[in-house]
């Protein structure tokens, strides 16, 4: 009887063993793809906001440089311009460095968000297939212990398909998924590490033979993989998966795809953020103090002074303390006294209703810049136009014979006058030659054909004759 018992219970364990098959994946193995899911999607988000901190502070600048500009053009004579100048010229030349910046990131960003996005979909994908591997008691995703159904870590981890405004995150990828190694999480699975709950899947029965035996067709050194190689099999009941946790050590150059998606991580975590630009005293302060200010400053100098920029390296400290003060102390003044000037208001076309500081918008300022340009241009062009200068010039030479003629009172004194005629019956008797004034305008006109006697045969040769002459000849 106790032979027959210890017979039963060895054909009982031989036949339990017999059936431990089609093993659960276990959840050490794909959990942790999926939490690296989570990560790798935050990349655009990441990348998105950083590029962004570089293209705010470069508007900021612009609207910096854009209210300098206004202010200079509607005050150009008085002392502040210079000293604005060359901090405009330090924001330029920070907005460039911000422009390049952005331009020379934006390939690896799009680099960054192709190659995380077609690991993520990869993992995911194969996830789904494994999730839905499954009857009504079976299933191919097991818990992290290999004891259960590990199907509900798939929502936890939000492992399904990409809806960008639950998965985007905040943009902060963990360095404990991410670091400069590799995944450190993703540690794979080697022999029967990764045999999760037995009796539950069929996925990972393998054969040689698919005409004499269910299973997938493997042949050495082949292997049924997943997510390009994450998950797979190479042995019968043996699910496996790749270690990604030191794909960088070994390698200075990217020769893998999983060391290409690292890289392009590491580029989206390693992007700075721009310091945040206010038009503020820190940022005047800032500009002032900077080498780009410096260099405009020398320039303008040169300028005024017909001298050259560098002939002004030895003043330096002086230059500084003079224009832009002790810690860009004045600077920040000339600023305050720029922002509060009043301008035409760019809604309502009221004069001097409105501040610069109070413009938001660059295109409103370069309207008003337009309008102030064409004022300047408008005064200047009364100040200097030749038709002006000739009737002021004409009326004063007239006034001035009328008055040097009207003091003669004999024929004698005023016919010895230049430009004065003498008649006995006006009042006054000496007064300008009417003749003389018709003379002098004409010449002004250009209508006057002037005289020219020869030596040689003494006649009067008039000039605008002969040419026409020359011509029909």
């Amino acid at each position: 009887m106790l032979l027959y018992l210890l017979l039963l219970t060895q054909i009982c364990a031989t036949a339990k063993l017999a059936h431990a098959t089609n093993y659960a994946l276990k959840g050490t193995v794909w959990i942790p793809q999926c939490q690296l899911v989570q990560e790798l999607r935050k990349t655009g988000k990441a990348l998105s906001t950083k590029l962004a901190t570089h293209m705010i502070a470069s508007d900021t600048l612009d609207l910096l440089i854009a209210k300098i500009t206004l202010y200079n053009e509607k005050n150009a004579l008085t002392k502040e311009p210079a000293t604005l100048r060359a901090i405009s010229a330090a924001a330029a030349a920070e907005k460039k460095t911000r422009n390049t910046y952005t331009q020379q990131n934006l390939k690896a960003a799009l680099d960054a968000t192709a190659y995380t996005s077609e690991l993520s979909g990869a993992i995911t994908s194969a996830v789904n297939t494994l999730y839905h591997a499954a009857g009504a008691s079976n299933y191919c995703l097991g818990d992290a212990a290999g004891t259960g159904d590990g199907r509900p870590q798939v929502a936890a981890t939000q492992c399904q398909e990409l809806d960008i405004p639950r998965h985007e995150g905040d943009g902060v990828i963990r360095s404990s998924i991410v670091n400069d190694n590799g995944f450190p999480t993703i540690t794979g699975a080697t022999g029967n590490n990764g045999r999760g709950t037995t009796g539950k899947c069929g996925f990972f029965e393998t054969t040689t033979n698919v005409a004499s035996a269910p299973g997938i067709l493997i042949s050495a050194p082949a292997k049924a993989q997943l997510a390009f190689g994450l998950i797979g099999a190479t042995t019968t009941q043996q699910p496996i998966g790749d270690s990604l946790t030191n794909i960088k050590q070994e390698h200075s150059t990217d020769t893998t795809f999983f060391q290409r998606v690292h890289t392009a991580t590491q580029a989206a975590i390693n992007l700075r953020i721009a310091t945040a630009t206010k038009i503020d005293e820190a940022t005047i302060k800032r500009l002032a103090t900077s080498n780009a200010a410096m260099e405009a400053l020398k320039k303008i100098l040169s300028a005024r002074e017909s001298k050259k920029p560098k002939d002004f390296d030895g003043q330096t400290e002086t230059l500084k303390t003079t224009w832009f003060g002790d810690d860009g102390a004045k600077a920040w003044q000339a600023w305050e006294k720029a922002k509060d000037d009043k301008v035409i208001n760019p809604t309502t076309a009221a004069e001097d209703d409105t501040t610069i500081e109070s413009i938001t918008n660059v295109g409103d300022i370069y309207g008003l810049l337009a309008h102030y340009a064409e004022l300047r241009n408008s005064k200047f062009l009364q100040t200097i136009s030749p038709g002006k200068r000739c009737n002021e010039s004409g009326e004063s030479s007239n006034n001035k014979n009328k008055d040097n003629c009207g003091k003669h009172s004999t024929r004698k004194d005023c016919t010895g006058e230049t430009g004065c005629e003498f008649d006995e019956t006006k009042t006054p008797k000496c007064f300008p030659d009417p003749e003389a004034k018709t003379d002098k305008k004409d010449r002004e006109n250009g209508k006057t054909t002037s005289t020219n006697t020869t030596g040689s045969n003494s006649f009067v040769i008039k000039k605008a004759p002969i040419f026409l002459a020359v011509l029909v000849l």
